[in-house]
């Protein structure tokens, strides 16, 4: 497998495990909303934890105090801006990862 498509396949796992803890998380809980997004190109910005706020603020995010993670969505696409989860075991950033993908499919809070 290429460099490129083991990368790719790193980062889909990656969401599909952020995304199953997120539900792990709200077990139990309603949720708001649902995605109606279908098909979407999702790139994700690493960026180191202590400027994540500021990034997220920069790229126009408004309705948060402190932000841990943002996305940015367009028609076809979102930007996930996030610090890297340091492992497997960093549940903090993986939940905040699988949060903002949920977002990029249309979630709202």
């Amino acid at each position: 497998m290429g460099s490129f498509k083991l990368a790719r396949a790193c980062v889909m796992g990656l969401l599909v495990a952020a995304a199953a803890l997120v539900a792990c998380e709200n077990a139990g809980r309603s949720v708001s909303s649902r995605a109606d997004r279908n098909d979407i190109a999702i790139t994700v910005r690493w960026t180191d934890a202590r400027d994540v706020d500021a990034v997220c603020k920069a790229a126009g995010a408004t309705d948060g105090e402190r932000f841990e993670a943002c996305a940015a969505s367009g028609a076809t696409t979102c930007t996930i801006y996030a610090a890297q989860p340091r492992n497997f075991e960093d549940r903090a950033a993986l939940q905040a990862l699988g949060h903002e993908a949920w977002h990029c499919f249309g979630a709202r809070h």
